[in-house]
């Protein structure tokens, strides 16, 4: 058997499957500033699928992937920051080379050096997802190779720091193209629309986003225009427009996992605002650690049908009043038990809470009522559990 430098299990000797919808263990695997660079390293490289790597507050030095897979399964899991903010916790020498993964960075602040460029098409991956979420990302050029994989940005930072050298966001057809609440500083071109095919109101999710000293901020290759986002966008509705019962049903999609062939999609119906004051865009995206962000609910486990059903929303729109979810029964449901209860969880919460009071079953779906002055939608989770007592657990 494997094993690492650590002593822990070996990612070979962890539940890997070849597809990411059985259940995993999912760990939280610990980094400490302590640590050596090597050991580092081989935390990352011991993270398996549904995993979440802690990285305490410090600096790091790695010089390596921060992407290890290399298998063809999809492995999904979440590199976080333990710090009160990104900059608590400081990776230097990144190299991003993210073909075959989902990944979340959370609350990180990113130093990258130059990712692995792809050297033909049968190289790339359009399946693989990569989110920077509450982070900063700080570049020497060209970060990584954006044509093998989907990189998006949220409520973060991505800065060039040798100014109009590269470009920075690229879509080139591999949709989605998520930017929302981020800045995007000393680009050529801050983000660049390179398709032949009109821009999609399903796929385009470009939202509230600032730019500074670059020499464009847009730019959209079809028809050789470099303007501000929002000239090049105009065409384009978001998805959560002002006004009274508004509802979301074809722009829903898993903004990570997203594969253009099979159209993968969330299960859920509709997503529906009582009243939104402010249009923008809303995203939603199953999580790649599954449930392992914090102790699961006493008395219950987590549900897995074809995936672990955790998902992060998050929304650009002021609404008022509350949001409504439908997710569709026949996609989550427990096993061999019916019973499913839903909980949520935000950042700073310790436990999950029940939404058992304000969910609503009937045959075909579980429909969940939730009062923004519970929990505003941005940046929320909403996770399905069952009860032990109810239900066989996975083996």
């Amino acid at each position: 058997e494997s094993t690492s430098k650590n002593g822990a299990r070996s990612r070979n000797n962890r539940k890997l499957p070849q597809a990411d919808h059985t259940p995993y263990d999912h760990d939280v695997i610990n980094v400490y500033n302590s640590m050596e660079p090597w050991h580092v390293i081989d935390k990352l490289n011991d993270a398996a699928n549904g995993d979440t790597v802690l990285f305490e507050p410090g600096d790091y030095v790695i010089n390596s992937k921060i992407c290890p897979f290399t298998e063809n399964a999809h492995p999904s899991y979440t590199i976080k920051g333990t710090g009160e903010s990104p900059s608590d916790t400081v990776i230097y020498a990144a190299e991003f080379a993210c073909a075959n993964n989902h990944i979340v960075i959370e609350n990180i602040e990113i130093w990258g050096s130059l990712g692995t460029t792809c050297s033909n098409e049968l190289s790339y991956d359009n399946d693989a997802g990569l989110i920077f979420r509450n982070s900063i990302v700080k570049v020497f050029g060209k970060p990584f190779e954006l044509l093998i994989h989907k990189v998006h940005f949220i409520n973060s930072e991505f800065i060039n720091l040798i100014p109009h050298s590269s470009d920075g966001l690229i879509e080139n057809d591999r949709y989605p193209l998520v930017a929302m609440n981020s800045k995007f500083v000393g680009f050529d071109r801050a983000i660049v629309f390179d398709n032949d095919t009109p821009l999609s109101s399903k796929f385009v999710k470009i939202s509230k986003n600032s730019f500074e000293d670059n020499c464009g901020n847009c730019e959209y290759l079809a028809g050789n225009v470099t303007s501000e986002c929002s000239e090049i966008t105009s065409s384009l509705s978001p998805n959560t427009p002002k006004g009274n019962n508004i509802e979301i049903y074809d722009n829903i999609i898993d903004i990570l996992r997203y594969l253009r062939w099979d159209e993968r999609s969330p299960p859920i119906y509709y997503i529906l605002f009582k009243k939104v004051v402010k249009a923008g865009e809303t995203t939603v995206y199953r999580i790649p650690n599954g449930y392992s962000m914090i102790q699961y609910p006493s008395g219950f486990y987590p549900v897995y049908t074809d995936a672990a059903h955790a998902y992060q929303f998050d929304t650009t729109a002021r609404y008022r009043k509350r949001v409504y979810i439908s997710f569709k029964r026949e996609e989550v449901f427990g096993l061999d038990c019916e019973t499913v209860e839903f909980f949520f969880y935000k950042d700073g919460m310790t436990a999950w809470q029940s939404l058992a009071g304000v969910t609503y079953t009937s045959p075909r779906q579980y429909d969940i009522n939730i009062a923004k002055k519970k929990a505003s939608l941005d940046g929320l989770i909403i996770a399905a559990f069952v009860p032990e007592g109810d239900c066989v657990a996975p083996d």
